[in-house]
């Protein structure tokens, strides 16, 4: 699309025989061969972007079919099956200013299944605005989370049916001397640090994907420490290699300034931190860290939220989608591009766009 900023999407799509000629077909088709009931929960959201982008943005009804099937199959992975009631539907609308609005709404994880669907689309939109690029930003971070939540639900509907958490480990087991004073046994079985090492070498390889790589970071600094040497060199090369991959894929926006940490109350302050976008790579690390173990406190909400940016942010530093700047030339065009053929050659590199375990049918 470099020579001609007016080149429409479909003329990005591969050429494809189609049954008679008529607007929209060849993207038609494509739907119908990508779409199935059994895809990756992130393929799915890839495809739904794309669809709604056709169907709201190119304002044609001949996607109307396709993109409520897609909303459909997405709104019953994230409620299990379970139907929401009819006001679930209602929409207070942001206006393009309203970020910070917007950005406490999802926060506050009161949102429906359907209203998050509505403001990932909403935040889709008003994050590339061209004329404030403060304001874009704000709306890309609430696209974020909003992507986040979305998955966040799909697994915790999925857990109810399907708990698979510690097969196949070997596992260390605790027995109480005073059964009253016994903590509740949780549903899941505890992984031993051995065991925890050992997956952790296993895994790591310089070619691993961004979201695992992320992963294995939390994995290593989770089990490492003073106490626990046996991690030392695991989580050196993990952290080393988070980091020169970042460095790769963006350059560190202030090297060498230090950012002091954040107290457990200082979550507004954090929030602003990471939505600006400017945090060193090391202190994007360290608040993605502090947001997790916050996470756990009685600021859970908010402290979750920001963990989340942190992690888009991070992996998107890994991999910077193309164009990815503010102000760039038919932007939008170019991205519904470089999207619509990724999901039709099933490549799903690192980023906002991409499965967590590609080839592996897993959630992104």
């Amino acid at each position: 699309m470099d020579g001609n900023p007016f080149q429409t999407l479909a003329d990005e799509l591969p050429d494809t025989e189609v049954a008679g000629p008529g607007y929209g077909q060849r993207e038609l088709l494509a739907i119908g061969q990508l779409f199935r009931p059994d895809m990756p929960d992130g393929d799915l959201i890839n495809l739904y972007f794309l669809v709604q982008d056709w169907h709201t943005g190119l304002d044609s009804a001949i996607y109307a079919e396709a993109f409520g099937r897609i909303e459909d199959l997405l709104l019953a992975r994230m409620s299990g099956g379970v139907p929401e009631p009819v006001d679930a539907r209602d929409w207070p609308g942001f206006e393009p200013e309203a970020h910070a609005d917007a950005m406490e709404a999802v926060c506050a994880g009161q949102l429906s299944d359907w209203q998050l669907l509505e403001m990932y689309n909403l935040s889709s939109s008003e994050r590339s605005n061209e004329d404030d690029e403060e304001t874009g930003r704000r709306w890309q971070a609430v696209m974020d989370l909003s992507r986040c939540q979305i998955l966040r639900r799909i697994k915790l509907a999925r857990s109810r049916v399907l708990p698979e958490q510690g097969k196949g480990l070997e596992t260390e087991t605790v027995a109480p001397t005073d059964v009253a004073s016994a903590e509740p046994k949780p549903d899941f079985e505890l992984i031993s640090l051995r065991n925890a090492l050992k997956v952790a070498e296993e895994a790591f390889h310089p070619d691993m994907s961004p979201e695992k790589l992320v992963d294995l970071f939390v994995l290593v600094k989770s089990c490492g420490g003073p106490d626990v040497e046996v991690f030392n060199e695991i989580e050196d090369a993990v952290t080393a290699s988070l980091m020169a991959r970042m460095e790769a894929g963006e350059p560190d926006p202030e090297p060498g300034r230090q950012v002091p940490g954040f107290d457990p109350d200082e979550e507004r302050k954090a929030l602003k931190a990471v939505i600006k976008g400017r945090l060193p790579h090391a202190n994007l690390l360290m608040l993605y860290r502090i947001a997790l173990v916050y996470g756990r406190g009685d600021r859970a909400g908010k402290w979750l939220a920001i963990a989340d940016l942190c992690r888009a942010q991070i992996i998107r530093r890994v991999a910077p989608p193309p164009l990815y700047a503010y102000g760039a030339p038919d932007r939008l065009e170019r991205e519904r591009s470089r999207l619509t053929l990724r999901v039709l050659a099933h490549d799903h590199p690192a980023g906002a766009f991409g499965s967590l375990k590609p080839g592996a049918g897993g959630a992104a």
